[in-house]
């Protein structure tokens, strides 16, 4: 009987873990789905910015400001590109899904051994 007991406490450990996990993916996930949203926003406001400078700002302004933003823009472009697609090949979502399906087996296999162990029949 003690090995039921050792068995349980390590499906029990294995459970929370797996949901645990789940929890803490799916907040990743959705961290950089944020952090995707704000550059964009960001390089629209920059763009718009670009065009205020153009339209209505003096020509006595410094006209190294306003040639500079398209670089900027173009370069803040690449970078969400290229996060987009690091955080694209890591598949957090079905990471997240496959730990709560594997924690729910885990959950019904612990429960049918915690049944078994008292002596409950199992249908």
């Amino acid at each position: 009987m003690e090995w039921i007991n050792e068995l349980e406490g390590k499906l029990w450990r294995t459970k929370g873990s797996r949901f645990n996990a789940n929890k803490r993916i799916a907040k990743e996930n959705q961290y950089s789905r944020y952090s995707m949203a704000f550059l964009s926003s960001y390089i629209i406001i920059i763009n718009i910015y670009s065009v205020y400078l153009k339209c209505f700002v003096a020509d006595g302004i410094n006209n190294n400001i306003s040639n500079s933003i398209p670089f900027f823009s173009i370069s803040l472009g690449i970078l969400i590109l290229v996060i987009n697609l690091t955080e694209t090949a890591k598949g957090l979502n079905l990471k997240a899904e496959k730990m709560l399906s594997s924690a729910k087996e885990i959950s019904g296999l612990y429960d049918r051994l915690k049944l078994q162990s008292s002596g409950t029949p199992i249908k």
